[in-house]
């Protein structure tokens, strides 16, 4: 093996180390708070992976599809449960008003000849709403379950996912755009603006995801539940989306109450 050959191996190690951890940060995080295995993390890649080669083809994702029937049951199941007009708009925003601009931007706005950058952009907002659809539609209703109950759940979602993957995109195999350019010189290695693209979002999105979990409300109760989700639950951190019930009229209720609608 000669070292251009060792270079260039270790620049796809890095590039796909980059990404495993970002994975692993998902289901780590997603397991400690929900208790849930989410099997379907791998499906959604692969949706993200199809969307883009969608756009890049010039037609319609069949992820759009996918995510309006997908809110649609969601909205359909938040209506017949939402008991407070707060709740009722609240969940119009979440699965009406987000998933609908989001499809539209799709349909409407990336033309086959769209930048990269801006069909990666889209296709991130497409993947990203259907994750709420599937906690809605499948784990929030049994919350409350056992972590094997959880585990078929996901399994399930997984097996479902792929089917539907199977019909709206098809079998056949794809490619997508890359990113183009003339390679970058580091310490006397060339490194390709694809293996560069990779690291550089790796590096900024594990920044953010610093500052959210350090500086945010959100994120501190996330990381509270991460850690000890029944202590977390004492002191007033909701680990459901929602509290259950309106507090009575006592001051420490409402505290409690207002601690948990900005948990969740």
């Amino acid at each position: 093996m000669t070292a251009d050959i060792a270079a260039i191996l270790l620049q796809d190690g890095i590039a796909n180390g980059a990404i495993y951890i970002l994975l692993a940060t998902v289901l780590v995080l997603v397991f400690t708070v929900t208790r849930v295995i989410f099997v379907p993390q791998g499906d959604l890649v692969a949706f993200t992976a199809l969307t883009l080669a969608a756009f890049d083809a010039g037609t319609i994702p069949g992820t759009v599809w996918i995510l309006l029937f997908g809110a649609a049951i969601a909205l359909s199941l938040e209506m017949l449960e939402a008991g407070a007009r707060r709740d009722r708009a609240r969940s119009i925003v979440q699965f009406g008003v987000v998933p609908l601009a989001v499809a539209l931007l799709a349909v409407l706005l990336v033309p086959k000849d769209a930048p990269l950058l801006w069909k990666m952009a889209v296709t991130c907002a497409l993947v990203t709403c259907i994750n709420p659809v599937i906690y809605r539609i499948v784990f929030q209703p049994i919350a409350s379950a056992s972590p094997l109950v959880l585990l078929i759940a996901a399994i399930a979602t997984h097996l479902g996912m792929n089917s539907i993957g199977l019909q709206v995109f098809g079998a056949e195999g794809v490619r997508t755009q890359g990113f183009s350019g003339p390679p970058l010189s580091f310490a006397g290695q060339l490194i390709s603006q694809q293996v560069a693209g990779v690291v550089a979002s790796s590096i900024v999105l594990v920044f953010v995801l610093y500052l959210f979990f350090h500086r945010s409300l959100r994120g501190r109760a996330l990381l509270a539940a991460a850690y000890n989700r029944r202590g977390a639950e004492i002191v007033g951190i909701s680990a459901r989306p929602r509290p259950a019930a309106r507090p009575s009229s006592s001051p420490a209720s409402w505290a409690r109450y207002r601690v948990c609608w900005w948990a969740r």
